[in-house]
Formats: C-alpha cells, structure tokens, sequence
C-alpha cells in the first residue's frame, strides 16, 4: 500500500485517486479470490477491510458502515485512539462528535483499556471515572475528510443508510486505545467475528461494482 499517496489523495480529496490506490492496495485481489484477507465485524458496528497493517506505525482499514449494523457494537462509542486518525469519505455522510472527558473521583462513566491482538477485543478496568461534555460536531459526507490525533476521544456514527469510509492511521508511541463505558463493566476478551473468504469476496466486489457506476464519487 502507498501510505504517502494515499494520504496526499486523502488531503486533496481527490476521490479517484484513492480508489486507485485501494484498488491495487489489496482490493482488487480481494475481489478476484487471490488474497487471504478476510473482512471483520469491527465492536463499534461496523465492517472493516484492514487493506494494510505491514507496518507497525501505519495502517489502511476500509470501513462499511450501515444503519442495520448499529446494534452490533459491542463496546462504547465514545472512544479514543492510540493512532492519528484521518478518514476520507467513499460514500454517504459520517457525524464525528468530539468529546471532553474531566478526571471525576464520582463521575457517572469509567475509562476502559481495550488491547486488540489475535482475532479478539481485551477489555480492561481502571480506576479511572470520568464525566463528559459533548465538544464539536462535524458532519462529512462524499469526497471530505475528517481528521483526530491520538488521544482525543470521539464518536463517529452513519448518517446515511450505508457510509464507506477510509481510515488512514499513524500509531503513536505511548498512546492507549481506550473506551467509555458504565462502572461495572467486567473485564472480558470478546472475540472478533471473521467473515469467510465468500463473503468478503461478495462485500469487496459490491464495492467495485458502485465504484464502476460512481456511486462512491463525489
């Protein structure tokens, strides 16, 4: 994968030039049968493509989000990120709603550590408890971008039937993946679900073909 490219396609909002560059990132070899990677059904509700993941302080996750898949989320959507997110918009509209979270010894929610490795989310107490105050609401919808450092804590929610959208992310060291959440939440390690090889072949080629039609252009 060209993370260079992608990104300056990204920042230039030039929405041919990042199918172009997903396409012979990984998905057109999805689509022909001729890659081992397999979709996954992300906790926060969506499906991911993860496209690129080879190097250790970048990756590449096409995500599709749909109204109907809301209820599968398995763990808080007020979040922070260990990486800088930058997501560009394939298609349909995405609310990214940033949040500011103040250290409260009674605040109402707590603060979760979520470690991700070998197919499955480890969900992890703290002590800490916080309480919120919605910050900025952005809503972008096909050929934009939105972009949110690591740490900052946010929720991005489809405002559209069916949004694509593709996230491009720098990890940063010392930086924690972490989610909101009730006090009582049990540690737990929750297994992500794989698609088989069939269905993510049938999800990547109905990319391609709205992709032929320009249904993901601006």
């Amino acid at each position: 994968m060209n993370h260079s490219g992608l990104e300056r396609a990204i920042r230039n909002r030039s929405a041919h030039d990042v199918l172009d560059l997903l396409l012979a990132g990984g998905l057109q070899d999805i689509a022909h049968g001729r890659s081992e990677l397999r979709a996954v059904r992300h906790p926060l509700g969506f499906i991911c493509l993860p496209l690129s993941r080879d190097q250790s302080d970048v990756g590449v996750c096409v995500h599709v989000w749909s109204d109907a898949d809301v209820a599968t989320r398995t763990t808080s959507a007020v979040h922070c990120h260990s990486w800088d997110l930058l997501s560009f918009l394939l298609s349909g509209s995405i609310l990214n709603q940033t949040y500011q979270v103040d250290d409260d010894p009674e605040g109402p929610l707590r603060v979760y550590e979520i470690r991700s490795a070998d197919g499955h989310d480890e969900i992890l107490t703290s002590a800490r408890r916080v309480r919120i105050t919605a910050g900025h609401a952005d809503i972008r919808s096909s050929g934009e971008y939105y972009e949110l450092p690591a740490g900052h804590f946010h929720a991005s929610l489809t405002r559209s039937p069916e949004s694509v959208t593709v996230v491009l992310g720098r990890l940063r060291e010392h930086a924690s993946d972490l989610s909101l959440g009730a006090l009582d939440v049990a540690p737990a390690a929750r297994p992500r679900i794989r698609f088989d090889a069939e269905d993510t072949v049938t999800i990547v080629r109905d990319l391609l073909a709205r992709m032929s039609t320009g249904a993901l252009t601006p």
